[in-house]
């Protein structure tokens, strides 16, 4: 989903991408859980990651 007209999209790296997939699959932690410990601001974000 595109940001919203005056938001900025945010980028990762591949680095915390891989992390959060691994951490979602692997480690079973919920979303609000990564989101914190990654600075990821959409839980959205890492739906589409792990897809």
């Amino acid at each position: 989903m595109p940001p919203r007209k005056g938001q900025k999209q945010q980028q990762y790296d591949e680095a915390t991408k891989s992390e959060a997939v691994r951490l979602r699959v692997e480690e079973h932690w919920s979303y609000p859980m990564i989101m914190e410990k990654l600075g990821i601001k959409s839980k959205t974000q890492i739906r589409e990651w792990v897809q």
